[in-house]
């Protein structure tokens, strides 16, 4: 069985001292608390693993839970099912901005009950109870390159905008992050995704 997923609070640590810790140690971590013959890789340096073996979705996130603490888990024929169905088109285009499709996970129901605010930067479109397709509104520059001093908090906020929309504690990535973990793994993906 193939699962992906998707940690929380790694990676891109921001400004100060702290330094990112490498993902080869926490592919080492989450190889220590699976059964042999279990293999796991890594895409980018923000928490993204493919983990295959013969083990169950539970085993998964109990390992991910003791060596990543907060993850979602998706079977990756799971993950593929959506990545081939239809999706909401992107929002209409506005001068100086673009918009970039992700997908944002559920990694567990908070009980906390939100009022949903408008969010002006994300849209969020819910596919299911644990997953939503995103559109995060990226900034230009007038060289028309993204601007990198006004995120409006990156995938981060848009993690933000699906826990205060949808309830629970969620994370979210780029469709190019997912398809990029999903072809390391070794999948074969649909040509519009590609």
């Amino acid at each position: 069985m193939l699962y992906m997923v998707f940690a929380l609070g790694m990676g891109n640590i921001g400004k100060g001292p702290q330094k990112r810790r490498p993902m080869h140690e926490y592919v080492a971590l989450q190889v220590r608390e699976l059964p042999t013959g279990t293999s796991v890789v890594s895409f980018r340096h923000t928490g993204n693993f493919a983990v295959s073996g013969s083990l169950a979705a539970d085993a998964v996130r109990i390992a991910c839970k003791t060596a990543l603490k907060d993850a979602a888990v998706l079977e990756a024929e799971a993950l593929l099912a959506v990545l081939n169905g239809e999706h909401p088109p992107a929002p209409a285009d506005e001068p100086c901005y673009q918009w970039t499709p992700g997908l944002a996970f559920r990694i567990k129901d908070d009980g906390r009950k939100r009022s949903p605010a408008p969010k002006p930067s994300n849209v969020l479109h819910l596919l299911n109870p644990q997953l939503a397709c995103a559109w995060k509104k990226d900034r230009l520059t007038s060289t028309v390159v993204l601007d990198r001093k006004r995120r409006n908090g990156g995938w981060g906020g848009v993690a933000g905008d699906a826990s205060d929309t949808f309830t629970g504690l969620w994370t979210a990535r780029s469709l190019t992050t997912v398809s990029g973990l999903m072809v390391r793994a070794g999948q074969t993906l649909p040509r519009r995704i590609q």
